[in-house]
């Protein structure tokens, strides 16, 4: 009955939360939710035992069938990694490092410039949500809605500029193809917050490029 309220609750939240703001659509940050839909899974799962109808035994139909979707979500899981090297990893004919530099991309030497920069420098992520190997000198955008965020509470380039420096952070590194994407495609956005970004960097000095992927700003010095 608990397990039920809970999922019958969240599911709720889930559709109120991704009506009033498209971003809170994302299935990851309802993760607290999903044991208490698993339990309700597993309860019903257990109820088939007790059906039979004409000679079938659905608690056997209903056993195969998950074990065939587990079966089937872990080979499709083993060619993933196979694909990605990532048992060269574990045998130890690959570096972490390398596995890193093959499968993200400029990512990696991006966040490596951010390790090699002054002691006491703090960077904020724009439209790039992973922190991985940059904590602590980063900041991520957790929600990928961190310029639309700041936009709201200030309204211009200049203020979220001070707005930035009063908390404390000497760099920004840019996500230039996910501010594409969002430029693109998310309706949410409006011209002046695009014109106001465009007005931001142009304040800034030349950043540090890595590829077409990011580029790295300097906002005040550590």
């Amino acid at each position: 009955r608990l397990a039920l309220i809970v999922t019958i609750v969240s599911l709720v939240v889930w559709a109120v939360a991704s009506h009033e703001a498209v971003l809170l659509i994302q299935s990851r940050l309802y993760f607290a939710m999903f044991p208490a839909w698993a339990v309700l899974g597993g309860i019903g799962l257990s109820a088939f035992d007790t059906l039979n109808v004409q000679g079938i035994r659905f608690g056997r139909l209903a056993a195969v069938l998950v074990v065939l979707v587990l079966g089937f979500s872990a080979f499709e899981t083993g060619l993933k990694a196979q694909r990605l090297s990532a048992p060269k990893v574990i045998l130890g004919q690959v570096t972490s490092e390398e596995y890193q530099s093959q499968n993200l991309g400029w990512y990696t030497p991006a966040m490596q410039a951010i390790q090699e920069l002054p002691s006491g420098s703090r960077v904020l992520l724009l439209w790039e949500p992973r922190n991985l190997n940059c904590l602590p000198k980063c900041d991520p955008d957790d929600f990928i809605d961190q310029w639309l965020h700041d936009m709201n509470l200030h309204g211009s380039a200049d203020e979220i500029l001070n707005a930035w420096k009063t908390q404390g952070y000497t760099h920004m590194l840019l996500n230039r193809g996910g501010a594409s994407f969002a430029r693109a495609n998310e309706a949410w956005y409006t011209p002046t917050d695009w014109k106001e970004l465009d007005t931001l960097l142009a304040q800034l000095p030349p950043p540090l490029h890595f590829g077409e992927s990011y580029s790295l700003y300097l906002l005040s010095s550590p």
